[in-house]
């Protein structure tokens, strides 16, 4: 057995802040298993300042160069904050940092995915070996290079038949006695937060104004129009479209705030319902919710409702907000050790894929 410690980060596509989560891997390379155990030692949230949170949502119609630059800076602004985190909290030991970065496009009709935070600028602000592009192998070899997800629920917490993650974009995992299948659902949190911020309220707490609407058929319709909620699985999706396809129209669409985030609940509710359907699954199963819709007491509820044969769980809060900052940690321990992060049964690529850009300092893990 080996002892790893990592530091995973995240830039949420509902652009709430930077996750950091520092955790410790015990791995047994011989063992089916692999993880023999493991801890989420330390873990935070960063908002982003006002001036990045603008320079990120305005980047997908920025020129090129605004984006490499953007590219460089991002990446130097998240090694001060991983130095300041190690800093802080005493850190003696971080034999790895692995970054996800922060999405601006994903197309993989393309083969192409962007995220940005560049890994040297992160080596340069920390001296620690750093994983980034995590995602660019399997697009390469014709997947999805989403989600990343699987890559925990089967290591980090096994036991449950479904995963559900609720951040700015929902997505599910289903382990049966094959292999894994995942894929994005659709818009979530993007939806939620966008909407309550429309009052001055960075999200709906609990789901209180949602609780207080009614359905809205004609946003309701407009919610379930684009042809991504009828693709069968794999299939992924990105912030860009999100934003054209259901915050924007949402927000202009004339309705209280109230209906329209009772609409939208019902929207994600009523997918999530025809993903689990999709996955023709004819007994009662456990799903694990994580991500911080899962927070949201009112949203919980109506996906109860809709999915009367699940039983849903919902972990201890830092779990629930850490566990995509946690499994991106290992991505790049898997990625460091030659391991596959991600799986051709779920993303569609020809093989399963060692993903990720390795930057070595002189320090040597």
């Amino acid at each position: 057995m080996t002892r790893y410690h990592v530091i995973g980060l995240l830039s949420g596509s509902s652009l709430d802040g930077t996750d950091l989560a520092y955790c410790r891997y015990d791995v047994d390379t011989v063992s089916d298993k692999l993880i023999t155990d493991w801890e989420l030692v330390h873990s935070t949230t960063i908002p982003y300042p006002a001036e990045w949170a603008d320079r990120l949502k305005s980047l997908p119609t920025a020129s090129a160069k605004e984006l490499v630059l953007a590219d460089t800076a991002l990446g130097h602004y998240y090694g001060t904050l991983i130095r300041q985190f190690i800093e802080k909290l005493a850190i003696e030991q971080c034999d790895l940092i692995s970054s996800h970065g922060h999405t601006i496009f994903h197309f993989p009709e393309s083969r192409t995915t962007t995220q940005i935070g560049d890994g040297a600028a992160i080596v340069s602000e920390t001296n620690i070996n750093t994983i980034s592009q995590l995602r660019s192998a399997d697009l390469a070899f014709g997947g999805q290079g989403a989600p990343l997800a699987p890559l925990g629920d089967i290591y980090l917490f096994p036991g449950y038949d479904l995963y559900l993650n609720l951040g700015g974009i929902s997505n599910i995992t289903y382990i049966s006695s094959g292999n894994p299948i995942a894929f994005d659902i659709s818009t979530c949190n993007q939806l939620l937060n966008g909407l309550a911020q429309l009052v001055g309220e960075e999200f709906d707490r609990d789901g209180i104004r949602a609780s207080q609407g009614k359905l809205n058929p004609g946003l309701m319709t407009l919610l379930q129009s684009d042809e991504y909620l009828k693709l069968k699985f794999p299939r992924s999706l990105d912030n860009t479209w999100c934003q054209l396809k259901h915050v924007i129209p949402a927000k202009e669409y004339n309705a209280s705030i109230e209906d329209k985030l009772f609409t939208s609940v019902e929207f994600i509710s009523q997918e999530i319902a025809n993903a689990i359907h999709s996955l023709k699954i004819n007994r009662e199963v456990k799903m694990f919710c994580t991500g911080g819709g899962a927070l949201n007491t009112y949203l919980m509820q109506r996906i109860k409702q809709y999915n009367p044969t699940v039983t849903l769980h919902i972990p201890r809060k830092e779990i629930v907000e850490f566990k995509e900052a946690s499994f991106i940690g290992l991505a790049g321990l898997w990625r460091y050790l030659g391991i596959p992060n991600l799986f051709s049964s779920v993303t569609g690529a020809t093989i399963d894929t060692i993903n990720g850009c390795l930057l070595y300092t002189s320090r040597c893990v």
